[in-house]
């Protein structure tokens, strides 16, 4: 009869256990949708105010099209007073971008008009982002000041 050690069998066990955990964890790093760098201006017009501005987008997912990559999101963008007014910019606005290579980051800029209502002062911005190929979502809050001057 022949015997088997079973703490020599609970270390074989306990070792592949450790790889199988090991080789769980190396797969592919899932990387992180985030909003960087907001940068945003306004001008007075006559009964209203221009607001111009841009930011950037990493960890955006591009899916291989031809000989190319396309990106594809949508985002939202608010603003509120001081007297936590909430204002919708934008909803559901489309960017879509088409390049040869892999990006690491894109940018979009943003245009429109601020009507009357909208008062000299500071405002908080909320950008709101979906990646559409990955689903992933993003939001960044930041400072806009309307001022004359």
């Amino acid at each position: 009869m022949t015997r088997v050690n079973i703490f020599s069998l609970q270390k074989h066990f306990s070792l592949l256990f450790f790889f199988l955990i090991l080789l769980a964890g190396c797969g592919k790093e899932e990387t992180k949708l985030e909003i960087f760098s907001p940068d945003a201006y306004a001008y007075p017009m006559e009964h209203a105010w221009e607001l111009n501005g841009s930011f950037r987008v990493k960890g955006l997912e591009a899916e291989e099209m031809g000989n190319g990559y396309q990106y594809d999101v949508s985002y939202s963008m608010t603003l509120t007073d001081g007297g936590n007014h909430k204002r919708i910019l934008f909803k559901d606005a489309i960017y879509q971008e088409r390049a040869d290579e892999e990006l690491p980051d894109i940018g979009i800029d943003f245009q429109t008009e601020l009507d009357s209502t909208f008062a000299e002062g500071k405002y908080k911005a909320l950008i709101n982002i979906r990646d559409n190929f990955s689903r992933k979502t993003a939001q960044l809050k930041f400072d806009i000041e309307l001022s004359a001057n």
